[in-house]
């Protein structure tokens, strides 16, 4: 089957930008739609507007839960944007901590990463 342009840019709409919902929307392969966007490369700027639209959706949601006080959101939100803050991770946090350990006293520095990796594994 021989697909069109227009038949193609009607599939990614809607798909997230993922190539297996394209190929499933034009009932072929994930291997024949990466032929065509080879083929149209015009197109790969449609799937990363779809695939920026649902980053746009999936912030959206973050935020009500935010603005709802989930606490889990409010921690990943802090932990990855807020990290110029002076907000960071438990892991970052110990990972800086182990760096400066390192560059100040590198005699402790195996028994810090033994220490280490009793945090994180427990």
């Amino acid at each position: 089957m021989k697909l069109t342009k227009k038949a193609i840019e009607k599939a990614i709409i809607g798909s997230s930008g993922l190539i297996s919902t394209i190929a499933q929307k034009l009932k072929v392969s994930r291997a024949t739609v990466r032929n065509y966007l080879k083929k149209y490369p015009e197109l790969e700027d449609l799937i990363n507007e779809e695939k920026e639209n649902l980053l746009d959706f999936t912030e959206s949601k973050l935020i009500k839960k935010i603005n709802d006080e989930e606490s889990w959101a409010i921690k990943y939100f802090l932990s990855t944007q807020g990290m110029g803050r002076g907000y960071r991770s438990s892991i970052s946090q110990i990972e800086e901590l182990k760096r400066q350990l390192e560059n100040s006293q590198p005699e402790l520095g195996e028994d810090f990463r033994r220490l280490v990796e009793g945090y994180t594994n427990a």
